[in-house]
């Protein structure tokens, strides 16, 4: 799939991903803390530990995918301030909640970005999306709206 992250090989994980503008050590050791308190209690350890390599190495360190339950996440820096997301979840990254909850806690702006072709075919394939949804940090004063969620329509061969 042409002009996709790595044309599409590895998804569904890089279907969807999150971005978070600090750095990826930060933000991983932020989420790990975060985890370490939602996990402790049924007896399951976090673990942080770098990763180096090609992105399709690191990406490797994802597998295998898991269901019900997400194992492993990943933190990627980006040749800007942002660092990318991404986790082993068997229908592909959900960054929503973690990027929604990460932004609030560091105080940076938070990202979901969706591209997904449209390759539905008489029920075979994915039915297409491209989203984008931004989160920001919580401040005080007025109630305002934290994120705003931009769907654009399903990709269709035909517009």
């Amino acid at each position: 799939m042409n002009g996709l992250l790595l044309d599409d090989r590895w998804a569904p994980l890089t279907s969807e991903m999150g971005f978070l503008e600090t750095g990826a050590e930060h933000a991983a050791r932020a989420f790990a803390a975060w985890h370490t308190g939602l996990l402790a209690p049924r007896g399951i350890t976090v673990e942080v530990r770098a990763v180096s390599g090609s992105l399709e190495q690191a990406l490797s360190t994802l597998l295998p995918i898991t269901t019900p339950e997400v194992q492993r996440q990943l933190f990627l820096p980006t040749r800007s301030p942002w660092t990318a997301y991404l986790e082993n979840g068997w229908g592909g990254t959900d960054a929503s909640s973690a990027m929604r909850y990460m932004a609030r806690t560091l105080g940076c702006r938070g990202l979901r970005v969706v591209a997904v072709p449209n390759t539905i075919r008489k029920d075979k394939g994915r039915f297409g999306a491209v989203m984008l949804t931004m989160y920001g940090p919580q401040r005080k004063g007025p109630v305002l709206p934290t994120h705003a969620e931009f769907t654009l329509a399903q990709a269709r061969e035909e517009f």
